[in-house]
């Protein structure tokens, strides 16, 4: 069962209780958050053209599959490349070709 708002001295209710959390001031920097091996991280997101930062982070890596990849990519899902650079360039022609 929930309890009924709070009432401050004036009577209104008081809403803060149930309000989100604010996101972040305005000034910090933006920032991404994955889990790797088990372990939260997080790194400062910078843009460009000043898109937001990605609300999912993957870990990809040689075992993906550019199908695997392109699906993720077209729900929103930020991947994060852990291996070697010509892996991570096939991928990318890959997923260049499904794009097509």
């Amino acid at each position: 069962m929930s309890e009924a708002p709070a009432r401050r001295r004036d009577g209104a209710l008081d809403r803060r209780r149930d309000a989100a959390p604010p996101s972040r001031p305005a000034d910090a920097p933006a920032r991404i958050h994955w889990t790797e091996a088990g372990v939260e991280r997080s790194a400062r997101w910078r843009s460009e053209s000043g898109m937001p930062p990605p609300k999912r982070v993957m870990i990809a890596d040689d075992r993906m599959t550019a199908d695997q990849a392109y699906r993720l990519a077209c729900e929103g899902t930020a991947l994060l490349w852990r291996g070697d650079f010509q892996n991570a360039r096939q991928l990318l022609q890959a997923l260049a070709r499904r794009n097509d």
